[in-house]
């Protein structure tokens, strides 16, 4: 549980960022908005990016933590509706010089809110697949989900993430259960081929390439 004095640092630059780029806000100037000082600043933060991202986590990660056999659907929701609620802030992170760290952010966000989404529905079936696909099938999903975030960033935020969701929503609902019985029988296939001398996983390049760590 977050103290009241996050809260209201969070709450402080959150505001400031409507109006300002991340390059040009200062601690004093957080200080001065939350009524703390310099020193109660930095008992709670070291640098500015740590409380965007605590802002963040708060939002979509708070509201994902009970819905774990749909996180990467319900995660992918939450993230784009709120670069869209703080669009002004959002993009004056974006546009700063913290624009990198802030995909690299999200995209950690990402990979957790994937990983145990997959691990879940992979937990509550009787689903037996390699290591490989598990990373192939995480590794899918993290390019949909960042390079659905990265056009939308581009576009300026500019209109409601409906449309994303929606369609979205309607290639990728429940479907990781079924991707997840596809490559078990695909798995099973060719198990049955490597049997016959045919086909042999195990020698295939590509499948380091999915690594999620």
């Amino acid at each position: 549980m977050r103290s009241a004095t996050k809260r209201i640092i969070m709450h402080s630059l959150m505001s400031i960022l409507e109006r300002k780029s991340m390059d040009e806000i200062t601690v004093r100037m957080v200080c001065e908005k939350s009524g703390v000082s310099r020193q109660t600043f930095y008992n709670h933060y070291y640098f500015l990016m740590a409380i965007f991202e605590d802002s963040f986590r708060e939002e979509v990660l708070q509201s994902t933590s009970e819905n774990s056999a749909h996180k990467c659907e319900i995660g992918f929701e939450k993230v784009l509706y709120f670069c869209y609620a703080h669009k002004k802030s959002v993009l004056h992170v974006y546009s700063s010089r913290f624009g990198n760290e802030l995909l690299v952010f999200i995209e950690k966000v990402a990979k957790t809110l994937i990983e145990n989404g997959i691990n879940g529905c992979i937990s509550a079936s009787d689903i037996q697949i390699s290591d490989w696909d598990v990373d192939f099938l995480k590794f899918f999903y993290l390019c949909i989900f960042m390079g659905t975030l990265r056009t939308y960033l581009k576009s300026g935020i500019k209109e409601s993430p409906y449309f994303l969701l929606s369609r979205n929503g309607v290639m990728l609902e429940n479907n990781t259960r079924k991707s997840l019985d596809k490559l078990q029988k695909l798995e099973n296939e060719e198990s049955a081929e490597d049997q016959k001398g045919k086909h042999s996983l195990q020698s295939d390049p590509f499948v380091k390439l999915f690594d999620m760590e």
